[in-house]
């Protein structure tokens, strides 16, 4: 997170303080009201029943996009079809619906066509004034065009492209535009675009995009390989896919749905797939919503791997996102399900808000740069509801301008090291209330989990270093924690069910540790200690153990008193060893008063 302005918003606070697509596959339908969703955040759900995909947006309403099986059928009568040959400068047809003129065939009449063969530089055109659907079936066709989209769709009702056996698609510079200025993109459609099939397209995009459906593009079973200039595939309204395969390199971003002007479009919706991402700009970028229900995701992004500039749920899948600035991007974000390792140089989570729609800041390049979002905004949310996510992070780990609502999952924060982040860093409130979480980073600007969680809490600033080990175990001397992080740190915190109220626990840094592991984490470890284990009492929610007055100074610029450090001094006491050494009730912490200054992390300058 970009903290140096959050921190002067936050002290001009306290100083005040002191002082004083069309309607058919996309329709609109309400769930919940917004009161309800704020008394149960856990509402905001997906449901994936008669192939329709359920979107919720801020306030509870949802968004219907339709995958039927008329958008999979990729059969066709071949008998009865028009056959178009390509042969290098020229083409030949056999049928009814397409005329020829040079190196350019326009289909005007509605029909399937079958296209085969090589055209060296010449175009498909696609003008049916009656709006009527019309089926392409591309069989081992190889299009190239110099000047312009190798098929320009320029007037239809539906188009569907069926992939049958390899196909390829290039074009090679400048574009002649229209008076729209248009097309942009190898394949062009100004409607409704559906490809299909279980063949596959190559598509090599010089002058800047692969695929664009100006309206709603639906894209099933097809094998899809796509280098793009700029951005790899767009669906201005939506974008849907089910069981593709796509090998992406893009200067831009990977899967756009780019309509800002209707709240019921811009959306993605991803139910199942194999996707390999590089890109510049965002590995997946939905104005309105990005939902993913399943699929296996291999992304790396110089900016983000998901991005939406309101709704971002994933409801299952498993995502390795390698290389990304930030991970999951939104301004509502739902994890539902699925496996999530994110490796991020700024916040692997970020709930945030638009700073286009608040003052009209945003990048507007299209060439990848980063995405402008207010940090200052409390209205953001984080619900996670299951899943595993694992996190190694350069910035903050998770980092919510709002509200984080954890209610079940496994989340692992490695990092960061920098202390102006923190593995939790929020501005309202982090509420747990199941699930397991454990950090290991930091101690600047470190937070935990907020006293209105019903899961317990230990969290210590202790210093060890990339893969010591982090042990805590109970009263009886079973394994609770024995976890390696990835990082070094000074701070950790681990959230569990596993520590109840008025329990007896010990804990200690270092030692070794033998046995299997995932992520770091011991299942049934052997684990031997340095010396003693020191012990703690979960007197209340959060439970604090490591330096006691060691000058701690975590600054938490969502609020005070909200799960950071503003005091100065680290709070808890050193306590003694295991029984059978002699020991000494933890010191117990009280939170200092919330008016109280918090003092930078060391470094940090205003």
């Amino acid at each position: 997170m970009k903290k140096y302005i959050a921190i002067i918003l936050a002290i001009a606070m306290m100083a005040s303080l002191f002082a004083g697509c069309s309607k058919a596959d996309i329709t609109d339908t309400t769930a919940a009201t917004e009161a309800g969703n704020k008394e149960n955040p856990t509402q905001n759900g997906i449901t994936a029943e008669n192939n329709t995909l359920s979107i919720p947006n801020h306030d509870g309403s949802l968004y219907e996009v339709k995958l039927s099986d008329k958008h999979a059928d990729a059969s066709y009568n071949e008998a009865s079809a028009t056959k178009i040959t390509l042969k290098g400068n020229g083409i030949d047809v056999n049928g009814a619906g397409a005329g020829v003129n040079g190196s350019v065939v326009t289909i005007s009449s509605a029909g399937t066509y079958i296209v085969s063969g090589k055209l060296d530089d010449g175009q498909i055109i696609v003008n049916n004034q009656a709006k009527e659907d019309i089926h392409i079936v591309l069989d081992g066709a190889d299009i190239t065009c110099s000047n312009s989209a190798s098929i320009f769709i320029q007037q239809a009702g539906n188009t569907k492209i069926t992939l049958v056996g390899e196909n390829h698609l290039a074009d090679v510079g400048e574009y002649v535009l229209d008076a729209e200025e248009e097309p942009t993109a190898v394949l062009f459609s100004k409607d409704d675009l559906i490809i299909n099939g279980t063949g596959s397209l190559d598509i090599k995009a010089n002058y800047n995009d692969g695929i664009t459906s100006k309206d709603d593009l639906k894209i099933i079973d097809a094998t899809i390989t796509i280098d793009a200039k700029d951005d790899a595939v767009v669906g201005k309204d939506s974008l849907a896919v089910k069981d593709a395969s796509f090998t992406i390199k893009s200067g831009g971003n990977g899967l756009k749905s780019s309509n800002d002007t209707d709240e019921d479009k811009g959306i993605i919706h991803v139910e199942s797939g194999v996707f390999n991402i590089e890109s510049t700009g965002d590995c997946f970028h939905g104005v309105t919503a990005v939902q993913v229900l399943g699929g296996e995701f291999n992304l790396s992004s110089k900016d983000d791997g998901f991005h939406s500039d309101r709704s971002l749920m994933l409801n299952g899948g498993n995502i390795n996102i390698t290389n990304c600035y930030e991970g999951l991007e939104g301004r509502d974000i739902f994890v539902n399900d699925g496996v999530i390792y994110i490796n991020s140089t700024d916040d692997a989570i970020n709930a945030a808000s638009d700073i286009s729609t608040q003052q009209n800041m945003q990048n507007t390049s299209g060439k990848g740069g980063r995405d402008w979002f207010m940090m200052g905004d409390s209205g953001n949310t984080l619900t996670i509801n299951g899943g595993y996510i694992c996190i190694k992070a350069g910035g903050d780990g998770i980092d919510i301008n709002g509200t984080a609502y954890i209610n079940d999952g496994m989340i692992i924060v490695n990092g960061p090291q920098s202390g102006a982040n923190g593995s939790l860093d929020y501005g309202q409130e982090f509420v747990v209330t199941g699930g397991t979480i454990i950090t290991a980073g930091s101690s600047g600007m470190a937070q935990v989990p907020t006293a209105t969680s019903t899961v317990y809490t230990v969290a210590g600033r202790v210093n060890g270093a990339n893969g010591d080990v982090i042990h805590i175990e109970n009263e009886n001397g079973n394994n609770v924690l024995t976890f390696t992080p990835s990082v070094s740190f000074s701070f950790f915190s681990f959230t569990s069910g596993e520590l109840r109220k008025d329990g007896k626990y010990y804990y200690s840094i270092g030692g070794s540790v033998s046995g299997d592991n995932k992520d770091g984490i011991y299942s049934a470890p052997q684990y031997t200690a340095d010396g003693e284990l020191t012990e703690f009492t979960m007197t209340d929610v959060v439970v604090y153990v490591g330096e006691g007055g060691g000058g701690f100074t975590g600054f938490n610029p969502g609020g005070f008193g909200n799960g950071g450090f503003p005091g100065g001094n680290f709070p808890g006491g050193n306590g003694g060893g295991r029984p059978d050494g002699g020991r000494s009730d933890g010191g117990s912490f009280q939170k200092p008063d919330n008016g109280q200054m918090p003092q930078l992390p060391d470094g940090m300058e205003i």
